[in-house]
Protein backbone atom coordinates (compact mmCIF):
# COMPACT_ATOMS: atom_id res chain seq x y z
CA UNK A 1 0.00 0.00 0.00
CA UNK A 2 1.44 3.46 -0.91
CA UNK A 3 0.53 6.85 0.70
CA UNK A 4 1.43 10.20 0.01
CA UNK A 5 2.82 12.91 2.61
CA UNK A 6 3.69 16.24 1.96
CA UNK A 7 6.60 18.45 4.39
CA UNK A 8 7.90 21.91 4.67
CA UNK A 9 10.79 22.61 6.43
CA UNK A 10 12.23 25.61 7.69
CA UNK A 11 15.64 26.55 6.99
CA UNK A 12 17.74 28.49 9.25
CA UNK A 13 17.82 31.73 7.37
CA UNK A 14 16.52 32.64 3.68
CA UNK A 15 17.69 30.57 0.91
CA UNK A 16 18.02 32.42 -2.71
CA UNK A 17 18.64 31.34 -5.95
CA UNK A 18 17.88 32.57 -8.95
CA UNK A 19 14.58 31.23 -9.00
CA UNK A 20 13.98 33.85 -5.60
CA UNK A 21 13.60 33.48 -1.97
CA UNK A 22 12.35 30.64 -0.25
CA UNK A 23 12.01 30.23 3.79
CA UNK A 24 10.73 26.91 3.55
CA UNK A 25 11.53 23.31 1.89
CA UNK A 26 8.86 21.44 0.34
CA UNK A 27 8.62 17.78 -1.03
CA UNK A 28 6.68 14.79 -0.76
CA UNK A 29 7.58 11.70 1.16
CA UNK A 30 6.03 8.37 -0.48
CA UNK A 31 4.98 5.27 1.84
CA UNK A 32 5.32 1.73 1.08
CA UNK A 33 3.98 -0.71 3.65
CA UNK A 34 2.58 -4.44 4.40
CA UNK A 35 2.42 -6.79 7.15
CA UNK A 36 5.92 -6.97 7.07
CA UNK A 37 7.92 -3.91 5.98
CA UNK A 38 6.73 0.16 6.46
CA UNK A 39 9.68 2.18 4.41
CA UNK A 40 9.38 6.19 2.61
CA UNK A 41 11.33 7.42 0.38
CA UNK A 42 11.03 11.39 -1.36
CA UNK A 43 10.11 13.42 -4.12
CA UNK A 44 11.45 17.09 -3.98
CA UNK A 45 11.70 18.77 -7.55
CA UNK A 46 14.38 21.66 -6.84
CA UNK A 47 12.75 25.33 -7.20
CA UNK A 48 15.14 26.85 -10.09
CA UNK A 49 17.05 23.67 -11.30
CA UNK A 50 14.27 21.13 -11.43
CA UNK A 51 12.61 20.62 -14.81
CA UNK A 52 9.31 20.19 -12.95
CA UNK A 53 7.36 21.82 -9.82
CA UNK A 54 6.54 20.03 -6.85
CA UNK A 55 2.59 20.36 -7.96
CA UNK A 56 3.36 18.54 -11.10
CA UNK A 57 5.29 16.14 -9.10
CA UNK A 58 2.25 15.17 -6.79
CA UNK A 59 0.11 14.87 -9.56
CA UNK A 60 2.32 12.61 -11.40
CA UNK A 61 2.44 10.78 -8.29
CA UNK A 62 -1.75 10.46 -7.98
CA UNK A 63 -1.40 9.08 -11.71
CA UNK A 64 0.90 6.22 -10.57
CA UNK A 65 -0.07 5.27 -7.52
CA UNK A 66 -2.26 2.08 -8.62
CA UNK A 67 0.58 0.96 -10.86
CA UNK A 68 3.01 1.25 -8.70
CA UNK A 69 1.07 -0.08 -5.70
CA UNK A 70 0.72 -3.28 -7.96
CA UNK A 71 4.51 -3.58 -9.09
CA UNK A 72 6.16 -2.96 -5.97
CA UNK A 73 3.76 -5.63 -4.19
CA UNK A 74 5.18 -7.81 -7.02
CA UNK A 75 8.65 -10.15 -7.04
CA UNK A 76 10.61 -7.77 -8.75
CA UNK A 77 14.54 -7.27 -9.60
CA UNK A 78 16.45 -4.42 -10.13
CA UNK A 79 16.70 -5.11 -13.79
CA UNK A 80 12.58 -5.27 -13.77
CA UNK A 81 11.92 -2.07 -11.70
CA UNK A 82 13.81 -0.57 -14.11
CA UNK A 83 12.02 -1.53 -17.18
CA UNK A 84 8.98 -0.71 -15.41
CA UNK A 85 10.17 2.81 -14.77
CA UNK A 86 10.97 3.21 -18.38
CA UNK A 87 7.51 2.39 -18.94
CA UNK A 88 5.88 4.66 -16.85
CA UNK A 89 7.33 7.67 -18.01
CA UNK A 90 6.98 9.69 -14.84
CA UNK A 91 9.08 13.03 -14.08
CA UNK A 92 12.70 12.90 -13.36
CA UNK A 93 11.49 13.44 -9.07
CA UNK A 94 9.23 10.57 -8.96
CA UNK A 95 11.51 8.41 -10.96
CA UNK A 96 13.77 9.09 -8.03
CA UNK A 97 11.18 8.60 -5.41
CA UNK A 98 10.09 5.29 -7.08
CA UNK A 99 13.04 3.84 -7.83
CA UNK A 100 14.68 4.84 -4.28
CA UNK A 101 11.32 3.04 -2.63
CA UNK A 102 11.64 0.05 -4.81
CA UNK A 103 15.67 -0.36 -4.83
CA UNK A 104 14.99 -0.08 -0.19
CA UNK A 105 11.98 -2.23 -0.80
CA UNK A 106 14.13 -5.14 -2.50
CA UNK A 107 16.85 -4.38 0.14
CA UNK A 108 14.47 -4.63 2.93
CA UNK A 109 12.68 -7.72 1.67
CA UNK A 110 15.66 -9.94 0.73
CA UNK A 111 17.89 -8.56 3.80
CA UNK A 112 20.90 -7.68 1.74
CA UNK A 113 22.67 -4.19 1.11
CA UNK A 114 21.55 -2.57 -2.00
CA UNK A 115 25.28 -2.35 -3.33
CA UNK A 116 25.03 -6.15 -3.42
CA UNK A 117 21.67 -5.65 -5.48
CA UNK A 118 23.36 -3.79 -7.88
CA UNK A 119 26.76 -5.21 -7.36
CA UNK A 120 28.63 -2.40 -7.37
CA UNK A 121 31.85 -2.36 -4.34
CA UNK A 122 30.64 0.64 -1.79
CA UNK A 123 32.60 3.22 -0.27
CA UNK A 124 31.77 2.76 3.90
CA UNK A 125 32.09 6.30 4.74
CA UNK A 126 31.82 9.29 2.20
CA UNK A 127 33.46 12.68 2.59
CA UNK A 128 31.63 15.85 2.67
CA UNK A 129 32.49 19.40 1.64
CA UNK A 130 31.17 22.27 2.82
CA UNK A 131 29.47 25.46 1.73
CA UNK A 132 30.33 28.74 2.39
CA UNK A 133 28.04 31.79 0.32
CA UNK A 134 29.16 34.97 -0.57
CA UNK A 135 30.80 36.51 1.97
CA UNK A 136 32.80 39.27 3.30
CA UNK A 137 36.11 38.91 3.45
CA UNK A 138 36.63 38.34 7.88
CA UNK A 139 33.01 37.01 7.58
CA UNK A 140 34.39 34.05 4.98
CA UNK A 141 38.12 34.00 6.71
CA UNK A 142 36.09 33.03 10.01
CA UNK A 143 33.43 30.73 8.45
CA UNK A 144 36.24 28.45 6.73
CA UNK A 145 37.95 28.23 10.19
CA UNK A 146 34.66 27.26 11.80
CA UNK A 147 34.37 24.94 9.38
CA UNK A 148 38.10 23.84 9.16
CA UNK A 149 37.44 22.91 12.91
CA UNK A 150 34.40 21.01 12.23
CA UNK A 151 36.74 18.79 10.45
CA UNK A 152 36.07 19.45 6.87
CA UNK A 153 38.83 19.79 4.58
CA UNK A 154 37.35 20.38 1.53
CA UNK A 155 35.34 23.79 1.36
CA UNK A 156 32.86 25.05 -1.57
CA UNK A 157 32.69 28.80 -1.93
CA UNK A 158 30.33 30.67 -3.86
CA UNK A 159 32.25 33.03 -6.63
CA UNK A 160 30.41 35.89 -7.99
CA UNK A 161 31.17 38.06 -11.47
CA UNK A 162 34.04 39.36 -9.85
CA UNK A 163 36.21 37.57 -7.64
CA UNK A 164 36.82 40.49 -5.21
CA UNK A 165 38.61 39.19 -1.97
CA UNK A 166 38.25 35.14 -3.17
CA UNK A 167 41.34 34.63 -4.35
CA UNK A 168 43.69 36.38 -1.69
CA UNK A 169 41.65 34.56 1.20
CA UNK A 170 41.74 31.30 -0.26
CA UNK A 171 45.94 31.62 -0.36
CA UNK A 172 45.72 33.04 3.40
CA UNK A 173 43.32 29.93 4.53
CA UNK A 174 45.83 27.54 2.37
CA UNK A 175 48.64 28.78 4.16
CA UNK A 176 48.08 27.74 7.78
CA UNK A 177 45.96 24.67 6.41
CA UNK A 178 47.64 23.46 3.62
CA UNK A 179 45.61 20.08 3.57
CA UNK A 180 42.57 21.93 2.53
CA UNK A 181 41.68 22.06 -0.55
CA UNK A 182 38.40 24.18 -2.34
CA UNK A 183 35.84 23.99 -4.93
CA UNK A 184 34.47 27.30 -6.75
CA UNK A 185 30.95 27.47 -7.87
CA UNK A 186 30.17 30.57 -10.10
CA UNK A 187 26.91 29.61 -11.01
CA UNK A 188 27.58 30.88 -14.59
CA UNK A 189 28.25 33.95 -13.47
CA UNK A 190 31.36 34.59 -15.89
CA UNK A 191 31.22 35.91 -19.08
CA UNK A 192 32.89 33.66 -21.81
CA UNK A 193 35.33 36.36 -22.93
CA UNK A 194 36.81 37.07 -19.43
CA UNK A 195 36.81 33.37 -18.42
CA UNK A 196 40.39 33.22 -19.10
CA UNK A 197 41.24 36.61 -17.13
CA UNK A 198 39.25 35.85 -13.95
CA UNK A 199 39.91 31.77 -13.80
CA UNK A 200 43.83 33.15 -13.80
CA UNK A 201 43.37 34.88 -10.70
CA UNK A 202 43.35 31.51 -8.92
CA UNK A 203 46.15 30.03 -10.44
CA UNK A 204 48.90 28.33 -7.72
CA UNK A 205 45.72 27.93 -5.28
CA UNK A 206 44.82 24.62 -4.32
CA UNK A 207 41.10 24.42 -6.30
CA UNK A 208 40.06 21.35 -7.19
CA UNK A 209 37.19 22.47 -10.45
CA UNK A 210 34.99 25.52 -10.96
CA UNK A 211 31.55 24.83 -11.40
CA UNK A 212 29.85 25.80 -14.19
CA UNK A 213 31.72 29.17 -14.76
CA UNK A 214 29.66 30.29 -18.19
CA UNK A 215 26.34 29.77 -19.01
CA UNK A 216 26.19 27.15 -21.90
CA UNK A 217 23.80 25.76 -24.32
CA UNK A 218 25.45 22.30 -26.14
CA UNK A 219 28.45 20.13 -25.43
CA UNK A 220 30.90 22.26 -27.98
CA UNK A 221 30.05 25.33 -25.85
CA UNK A 222 31.29 23.20 -23.01
CA UNK A 223 34.44 22.04 -24.39
CA UNK A 224 35.22 25.67 -25.64
CA UNK A 225 34.49 26.43 -21.56
CA UNK A 226 36.98 23.99 -20.67
CA UNK A 227 39.38 24.76 -23.13
CA UNK A 228 39.92 28.28 -22.36
CA UNK A 229 39.94 28.24 -18.62
CA UNK A 230 42.90 27.83 -16.39
CA UNK A 231 40.70 25.57 -13.68
CA UNK A 232 39.18 22.34 -14.31
CA UNK A 233 35.80 22.67 -14.97
CA UNK A 234 32.86 20.87 -13.08
CA UNK A 235 29.54 20.35 -15.30
CA UNK A 236 26.52 20.85 -13.24
CA UNK A 237 23.17 22.05 -14.53
CA UNK A 238 24.42 21.48 -17.88
CA UNK A 239 24.11 17.66 -17.00
CA UNK A 240 20.03 17.85 -16.52
CA UNK A 241 19.98 20.05 -19.70
CA UNK A 242 22.13 18.44 -22.16
CA UNK A 243 22.05 14.54 -20.82
CA UNK A 244 24.67 13.15 -18.59
CA UNK A 245 25.54 10.53 -21.53
CA UNK A 246 25.72 13.00 -23.85
CA UNK A 247 28.73 14.93 -21.49
CA UNK A 248 30.11 11.84 -20.95
CA UNK A 249 30.69 10.67 -24.15
CA UNK A 250 31.31 14.40 -25.96
CA UNK A 251 32.99 16.35 -23.53
CA UNK A 252 36.58 17.29 -23.93
CA UNK A 253 39.14 16.49 -21.24
CA UNK A 254 37.01 14.73 -19.21
CA UNK A 255 34.96 17.59 -16.76
CA UNK A 256 34.21 16.95 -13.71
CA UNK A 257 30.18 15.63 -12.96
CA UNK A 258 28.25 17.04 -10.16
CA UNK A 259 25.63 14.87 -9.99
CA UNK A 260 22.50 15.64 -8.48
CA UNK A 261 19.86 12.62 -8.37
CA UNK A 262 16.83 13.73 -7.61
CA UNK A 263 17.32 16.05 -11.10
CA UNK A 264 18.33 13.21 -12.59
CA UNK A 265 15.92 10.52 -11.96
CA UNK A 266 16.01 6.73 -12.23
CA UNK A 267 18.45 5.25 -10.02
CA UNK A 268 19.18 2.13 -11.65
CA UNK A 269 19.59 3.75 -14.90
CA UNK A 270 21.94 6.11 -13.17
CA UNK A 271 24.02 3.32 -11.94
CA UNK A 272 24.27 1.85 -15.58
CA UNK A 273 25.21 5.06 -17.10
CA UNK A 274 28.28 5.56 -14.74
CA UNK A 275 29.20 2.62 -14.12
CA UNK A 276 30.82 1.50 -17.50
CA UNK A 277 32.50 4.68 -17.76
CA UNK A 278 35.94 3.69 -15.74
CA UNK A 279 37.75 7.04 -16.91
CA UNK A 280 34.99 9.02 -14.83
CA UNK A 281 36.91 7.31 -11.58
CA UNK A 282 37.31 10.52 -9.10
CA UNK A 283 35.55 13.12 -11.52
CA UNK A 284 31.98 11.87 -10.11
CA UNK A 285 30.69 14.65 -7.63
CA UNK A 286 27.42 13.20 -6.13
CA UNK A 287 24.82 16.03 -4.33
CA UNK A 288 22.19 16.37 -2.69
CA UNK A 289 19.40 18.78 -3.85
CA UNK A 290 18.16 19.96 -0.57
CA UNK A 291 16.55 17.29 0.48
CA UNK A 292 15.35 16.20 3.70
CA UNK A 293 17.17 13.31 5.85
CA UNK A 294 14.92 10.78 3.95
CA UNK A 295 16.76 12.00 0.33
CA UNK A 296 19.76 12.84 1.58
CA UNK A 297 20.36 9.14 3.11
CA UNK A 298 19.47 8.13 -0.60
CA UNK A 299 21.90 10.13 -2.36
CA UNK A 300 24.35 9.34 0.34
CA UNK A 301 24.10 6.19 -0.74
CA UNK A 302 24.36 6.91 -4.62
CA UNK A 303 27.77 8.35 -3.85
CA UNK A 304 28.82 5.79 -2.20
CA UNK A 305 28.20 3.60 -5.07
CA UNK A 306 28.69 5.27 -7.84
CA UNK A 307 30.56 8.35 -6.99
CA UNK A 308 34.48 9.38 -6.59
CA UNK A 309 36.00 7.44 -3.56
CA UNK A 310 38.48 9.98 -2.65
CA UNK A 311 36.91 13.15 -2.98
CA UNK A 312 34.05 15.12 -1.09
CA UNK A 313 30.36 15.17 -1.96
CA UNK A 314 27.79 17.57 -1.43
CA UNK A 315 25.97 15.60 1.48
CA UNK A 316 25.82 18.66 4.20
CA UNK A 317 22.94 20.10 3.32
CA UNK A 318 20.78 19.33 6.39
CA UNK A 319 22.83 21.83 8.35
CA UNK A 320 21.21 24.40 6.72
CA UNK A 321 17.68 23.49 8.36
CA UNK A 322 15.85 24.51 11.75
CA UNK A 323 14.55 21.05 11.88
CA UNK A 324 14.98 17.60 9.58
CA UNK A 325 12.40 14.47 9.01
CA UNK A 326 15.12 12.15 11.03
CA UNK A 327 18.94 12.24 12.32
CA UNK A 328 21.33 11.93 9.30
CA UNK A 329 24.32 9.73 9.75
CA UNK A 330 27.02 12.70 10.33
CA UNK A 331 29.86 12.83 12.57
CA UNK A 332 31.57 15.77 13.42
CA UNK A 333 34.75 14.68 11.17
CA UNK A 334 32.95 16.03 8.38
CA UNK A 335 32.11 12.36 7.04
CA UNK A 336 29.00 10.59 6.15
CA UNK A 337 28.52 7.24 7.57
CA UNK A 338 26.15 4.18 7.31
CA UNK A 339 25.24 1.40 9.62
CA UNK A 340 26.88 -1.39 9.78
CA UNK A 341 24.33 -3.04 6.85
CA UNK A 342 24.44 -0.10 5.23
CA UNK A 343 20.94 0.47 5.45
CA UNK A 344 19.79 3.27 2.73
CA UNK A 345 16.05 4.17 3.46
CA UNK A 346 14.24 5.23 6.72
CA UNK A 347 11.47 3.66 8.08
CA UNK A 348 8.10 5.74 8.63
CA UNK A 349 8.57 5.29 12.62
CA UNK A 350 11.52 7.07 12.35
CA UNK A 351 10.28 10.34 10.70
CA UNK A 352 9.08 13.09 12.89
CA UNK A 353 5.59 12.82 12.79
CA UNK A 354 4.90 16.63 13.65
CA UNK A 355 6.29 17.53 10.70
CA UNK A 356 4.44 15.40 7.71
CA UNK A 357 1.05 15.91 6.96
CA UNK A 358 -0.98 12.99 4.67
CA UNK A 359 -1.03 14.94 0.51
CA UNK A 360 -4.72 16.14 -0.25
Amino acid sequence: MLELYTYSLPFKHTFITGAGSFKYREGLLIRYYDQHLDIVSEVAPLPGFSTETLKEAKEDLIIKIPAANQFLSSTFTPESLSKWLKSQQSLPSVEFGLSSLGLSILSARHHTPIHELMQITPSASVKMNAVIGSLNESEFLSAADDHISRGFNVLKCKVTSSPEHLPVSIRKIAARHPSVSFRLDANRSWKLENLAELSAQFTGLPVEYIEEPCRITSVDELNTVISRCTLPVAADESLTELGLLNVIEHAENNPYLIIKPMLLGNLTELFATIGPHFHLDNKVIVTTALESAVGTRTVAAVAALAGSKSSAHGLNTGSLFRRNLASENLISNGTFRFNDDFKCWFSFDEIDQSLITPAQ
